[in-house]
C-alpha cells in the first residue's frame, strides 16, 4: 500500500509530463427563435495533459470492421471528464470515446479520443 504522500509526489510527477493545454468542450443547446435547438460547444474547463496516437484497433462502422486510428489523453486525476465532451488541443478537436475514472490511487485519468 502505497502512502498520500507517495501518491501526492507520483501525481506531481506524471504532471509534470503533460507538456499541452487542452481544453474540455460541453454541449449546450439554444433555442433558434424558431421552435427549434442549435447545438454548441463551448469550453467547460482548461486541462494540462499528453496525447498519444493508439494503433492496431478495430470498431464496427456501417456493419464493417474498420481499423480505429484513436489517441490517449492523459490528465490530471481528478480531471472532470466524460464521453460526452470534446477536447480540444491546438488545433485539433477530439470527441471523449472512453474514461478510466475509477481505478484507485488514481495518479491520471486516461481517455480514448477519435479526432473529428
Amino acid at each position: 500500500m502505497i502512502t498520500a504522500a507517495q501518491l501526492a509526489y507520483m501525481r506531481t510527477v506524471v504532471n509534470g509530463l503533460m507538456p499541452s493545454t487542452g481544453y474540455v468542450l460541453s454541449l449546450a443547446y439554444t433555442n433558434d427563435g424558431y421552435g427549434g435547438v442549435v447545438e454548441a460547444w463551448g469550453t467547460a474547463g482548461t486541462i494540462s495533459c499528453r496525447v498519444d496516437p493508439l494503433r492496431g484497433g478495430e470498431a464496427l462502422q456501417g456493419g464493417a470492421i474498420q481499423p480505429f486510428h484513436g489517441f490517449q489523453l492523459t490528465a490530471p486525476y481528478n480531471t472532470v471528464l466524460s464521453e460526452a465532451n470534446r477536447v480540444k488541443v491546438g488545433a485539433e478537436t477530439y470527441a471523449v470515446r472512453s474514461v478510466d475514472s475509477d481505478k484507485s490511487d488514481a495518479v491520471s485519468l486516461r481517455a480514448v479520443m477519435e479526432r473529428l
